[in-house]
């Protein structure tokens, strides 16, 4: 008799430590599932250009001393998020302001991304969707014309 007891014991408590593992895990999966969408970086939206199929847009993230600043070029469709439903073909490093990255769409099959010389080319897709993708790294900021 105290042999069947203790199996149904231990049984129990092998089960009650699954479901406290099943609990941590959703409360895990949870708690990643807010930083992922809510994120721990500041987000910022540039420029963005459109033309009748598609949608050019410069995103930049901020993680503070976690990771260097990056801007993202992103192409997607013209109505949706960039950043949610777009495809990343060109990432920049050392651009202070985010507004230095200009689009200009030369036809609507090629896409011109300008940015200042300084700046790093991390990423960058030379040809997606049938869309060419034309780097310019310009001696001046972009954004210092507008001032």
């Amino acid at each position: 008799m105290g042999k069947g007891v203790t199996t149904v014991s231990w049984m129990r408590n092998i089960l009650a430590v699954i479901g406290a593992l099943a609990i941590v895990a959703v409360i895990a999966w949870l708690a990643l599932d807010f930083i992922g969408s809510h994120g721990l970086c500041q987000k910022a939206v540039g420029n963005t250009a459109s033309v009748r199929d598609a949608k050019a847009s410069v995103y930049q993230f901020d993680c503070g001393a976690m990771a260097a600043t990056r801007r993202y070029v992103m192409l997607s469709n013209p109505s949706a998020d960039g950043w949610k439903g777009g495809d990343g073909v060109v990432t920049l490093l050392k651009i202070h302001d985010p507004s230095d990255v200009l689009l200009e769409w030369k036809t609507n099959r090629h896409l011109r991304v300008a940015y200042p010389a300084s700046a790093e080319v991390e990423f960058a897709v030379a040809k997606t969707r049938g869309i060419t993708i034309e780097l310019a790294a310009v001696a001046w900021a972009p954004n210092e014309a507008k001032r």
